[in-house]
């Protein structure tokens, strides 16, 4: 999917490849997208650059408010993982009440590689 501005997950999980653990910077669309540097347990911020799961929202801030209690899952694009050197790896970012809950690994067979 086209990238565009976005923000920032910084996040420990397992590889969607190896399975092995490690640091994944995880690029993502929600929000007031403007390489925002979130972790999980981290709110959500809203502004003018505004994405709702991936959608972007028309200014002034749209209608998000009537959506941030629903339970979203989100995609993102990870970097590099240095086990096994698998670039972009795909991520399940589960939102919550509008704060990040937690980031899984897509399974290997959903990844473009």
């Amino acid at each position: 999917f086209e990238m565009g501005t976005f923000n920032n997950l910084y996040a420990t999980c397992d590889c969607p490849y190896c399975g092995k653990t490690g640091d994944f910077e995880i690029q993502f669309k929600h929000g007031d997208t403007w390489l925002y540097a979130y972790k999980i347990g981290d709110e959500i911020k809203w502004g003018k650059n505004d994405y709702f799961n991936g959608e972007h929202i028309s200014p002034p801030i749209g209608d998000y408010k009537k959506h941030i209690n629903e339970r979203l899952i989100l995609e993102g694009i990870g970097s590099m993982c240095r086990f096994c050197n698998q670039d972009y790896p795909l991520f399940d970012i589960k939102i919550e009440n509008n704060f990040i809950e937690s980031v899984n690994g897509k399974p290997h067979t959903q990844n473009p590689r």
